[in-house]
C-alpha cells in the first residue's frame, strides 16, 4: 500500500483534470501522406527524400515528430518514411483491441507493399525497434528478401520486463485512471523529464507533439492498449529466431539509458548475427531527440558501408 500511495502521490503532481478533446485531429506538416490499412484505418506517414529507402519507426507514446531532427540529413541520400504508428500522432486510434507488436508490424508490411519497396532499412526506437524486429522476423519467415538493414535504437525487444511507465499503464484501475485524468503536457514533459540525461534539452514542440497526440479522440485508450499487449506472446522463442536475422543490423545505445539498460545493446550485439553497437555518451532513453548529431552520424557511417557490411 506504501508503493501504491507513493505512485499516486507521484503522478497526482500531473491531475488537473481531463483536457477538452479536439473536434479535428489532422496534419499541417508538407509531404504528409495517408495509406488506408485493411480499407478502414488510416496510417499516416511524412515522406522525404530519394533512393535506398528507410522506413523509421517511434517507440511508445511518440509520434514521427521524433524524427524530426534526423528526416533532412537522412534525405539526402535516402527515400525516408516516417511512420505514426496505429493509436499514435495522426494515426487512427480505433477501438478494436488489436496493439501487439505483431499487428504494428503487419502494418509496416502493408505499408512497404503499397510503396513498392524493396532493399528497406527498418529504423526503430524503444518500442519501434519492437515493432521493425517483428516486421524483419515476419518477412523472414514468409521468404521476403526484401530486408537490407536493421537499425536498432535503444530499442525493446530483449526483455519482456516492460518499463516503470508502461507497467503502471497496465494496472487494471490506476493505471487508466491515471492516464485520463492526467493533464497530458504536464504528464509527457514529466515522462520526457526522466528520459533525457539532460532535462533541460527537452523541447516543447516535441511535448506539446505528444500530448496532442494522447488528447486526440482514442489517444488514451491506443496507450493503454498498447500497454497492456507490449509483450509479445512465446517471448523467449521470439528471442531466438533473432538469429535468422542476418542482414547488418546497428545498435545505437545511450550509456545513460534509465529505461532500457546499455547491457540490452550487448545482449542484441551477441543474439543478431551481424550487429554492431555504437555507444552514444550524455544522453538517456532518446538519442535522435537529445543526441541527433551524433545519432546522425552513427546511421550516416553504418549506411554508407554497403549493404554487405557488418
Amino acid at each position: 500500500m506504501r508503493g501504491a500511495a507513493a505512485l499516486v502521490v507521484c503522478w497526482s503532481m500531473a491531475l488537473i483534470g481531463c483536457a477538452q478533446l479536439p473536434r479535428a485531429y489532422t496534419p499541417s506538416e508538407s509531404n504528409s501522406i495517408y495509406f488506408l490499412y485493411q480499407g478502414r484505418i488510416r496510417i499516416y506517414y511524412k515522406e522525404a527524400g530519394q533512393g535506398e529507402p528507410l522506413i523509421l519507426l517511434h517507440g511508445f507514446g511518440e509520434t514521427h515528430a521524433t524524427w524530426e531532427k534526423l528526416m533532412p540529413g537522412l534525405a539526402r541520400h535516402h527515400r525516408v518514411i516516417s511512420v505514426d504508428l496505429k493509436g499514435a500522432g495522426y494515426s487512427d486510434k480505433p477501438d478494436d483491441g488489436r496493439y501487439r507488436v505483431a499487428d504494428q508490424a503487419a502494418i509496416v508490411e502493408a505499408l512497404a507493399d503499397e510503396l513498392h519497396l524493396q532493399g528497406v532499412t527498418l529504423v526503430g526506437h524503444s518500442l519501434g525497434g519492437g515493432v521493425a524486429l517483428m516486421t524483419a522476423l515476419q518477412w523472414r519467415s514468409s521468404g521476403d528478401h526484401r530486408l537490407q538493414r536493421l537499425i536498432l535504437i535503444d530499442s525493446a525487444g530483449m526483455s519482456d520486463k516492460p518499463p516503470r511507465v508502461i507497467a503502471e499503464l497496465r494496472w487494471p484501475v490506476f493505471g487508466p485512471l491515471m492516464l485520463y485524468l492526467a493533464n497530458p503536457t504536464i504528464l509527457v514533459r514529466q515522462i520526457l523529464s526522466g528520459n533525457y540525461d539532460d532535462p533541460s534539452l527537452v523541447e516543447p514542440r516535441l511535448v506539446e507533439a505528444y500530448a496532442r497526440s494522447m488528447q486526440s479522440p482514442g489517444g488514451r485508450m491506443a496507450l493503454i492498449m498498447t500497454a497492456r499487449q507490449v509483450i509479445p506472446d512465446q517471448f523467449p522463442e521470439l528471442i531466438a529466431r533473432y538469429r535468422t536475422l542476418d542482414v547488418p543490423s546497428l545498435i545505437i545505445w545511450c550509456r545513460e539509458d534509465r529505461i532500457l539498460p546499455f547491457s540490452d545493446a550487448e545482449m542484441f550485439r551477441k543474439t543478431l548475427p551481424r550487429a554492431m553497437v555504437r555507444p552514444l555518451d550524455h544522453c538517456g532513453h532518446s538519442p535522435q531527440e537529445e543526441r541527433p548529431e551524433e545519432t546522425l552520424l552513427a546511421i550516416d557511417s553504418f549506411l554508407s558501408t554497403g549493404p554487405g557490411s557488418a
